[in-house]
């Protein structure tokens, strides 16, 4: 396979080994068998394994950073407040797919489910749901004792598994659709796509899926391509370096607009619409005038003006009185001031 030897590969093989030597009554199979197997699963569900730098790997730790923010802000300020990072106790969970911190046969019962889901990008799902299982450990934490205990995180029990990958696929359900696209097609890359009718998290994936996830790799800010002569690591530290200037939540206006206009019961649901059973409805701000808002706008947006006439009307002056009230207007909102008009847009 042309791969160099790295820490955390042997936790990986160890699985296929036990089952080869649990079958010892039976036929078991074969060297090769156990090789070809093992490269497989390290080609879909670990595949940062490939990179000589693991800069991949730390792509995959600024989603993980995000996605944390978006459901758990309370832990994600927490862990940045006292300078702790997602490599400090993420790397063993992600390189291993859990295995560095499970029990051997629990690691098994782990990866039939994530065979089953066939979703490789899951596991970042998984990691929020353990990390936020320790809520009180780590909320009560001296500082001093945090990385110790983040490092100590795992799954230790049947049970336990079973309440964490639900949490898992609750936090997904809840997830808007472009972040694991954006995941899939940024940092796994295309050996990560998903055979057409598998099914993950109840729905029948089409060739649409792949639809989504091809429009994040085009149109998210994030992507790059290879220019001629550039190698792939180039690309990934170019990627690396546009993810971390990231400071939103990023979603695709495909799935904008399937939110504003879900399918009618007679038509197929498309990759970028919500399910019937969405738990997590979108609001837009439509920060263009007025004017425009009243000539047309998508269902649920709200008219949001901060720098037009609308603020100065509301505060009375001008112009430059609506400059100085929009800011004010977006704190009320929780969003940060933007430098201009041009910004919010």
């Amino acid at each position: 396979q042309k791969a160099r030897y790295k820490q955390g590969l042997n936790e990986v093989l160890a699985p296929f080994l036990f089952l080869q030597a649990e079958r010892a009554e039976e036929v078991p199979p074969s060297d090769d068998e156990v090789f070809a197997c093992f490269c497989a699963f390290l080609r879909r569900y670990a595949p940062f394994f490939d990179s000589e730098d693991f800069v991949p790997l730390q792509c995959g730790f600024v989603f993980f950073r995000g996605l944390l923010l978006y459901h758990r802000p309370d832990l994600h300020n927490l862990l940045t407040e006292r300078g702790v990072t997602p490599d400090m106790f993420c790397m063993p969970w992600f390189l291993t797919v859990f295995a560095n911190k499970t029990p051997l046969r629990l690691t098994l019962q782990l990866w039939d489910r994530h065979l089953e889901r066939g979703e490789p990008a899951f596991f970042v799902f998984l990691a929020v749901a353990v990390l936020a299982n320790a809520e009180q450990r780590v909320l009560r934490a001296e500082s001093s004792n945090l990385p110790e205990i983040l490092t100590s995180l795992g799954l230790t029990s049947r049970e336990e598994l079973e309440n964490l990958w639900s949490a898992a696929e609750g936090l997904y359900n809840r997830t808007p659709a472009t972040f694991v696209a954006r995941l899939r097609r940024n940092v796994l890359r295309s050996q990560t796509a998903r055979p057409l009718g598998t099914r993950t998290g109840g729905d029948q994936v089409t060739q649409d899926d792949d639809a989504l996830s091809t429009t994040a790799s085009s149109f998210s800010s994030t992507s790059s391509s290879v220019a001629i002569g550039e190698s792939e690591d180039s690309e990934a530290v170019k990627l690396l370096e546009k993810l971390e200037q990231e400071k939103c939540f990023f979603i695709l206006p495909e799935e904008v607009v399937g939110h504003c206009y879900p399918p009618r019961p007679d038509e197929p649901r498309k990759p970028w619409q919500p399910p019937p059973l969405c738990p997590w409805r979108l609001l837009v701000l439509d920060v263009r005038a007025v004017m425009s808002f009243e000539a047309g706008h998508l269902p649920p947006a709200v008219p949001f003006d901060p720098f037009g006439a609308a603020a100065a009307d509301e505060r009375g002056g001008g112009a430059s009185a609506a400059l100085q009230q929009g800011p004010w207007q977006l704190l009320q909102w929780g969003l940060e001031p933007a430098a201009s008009p041009d910004a919010l847009e």
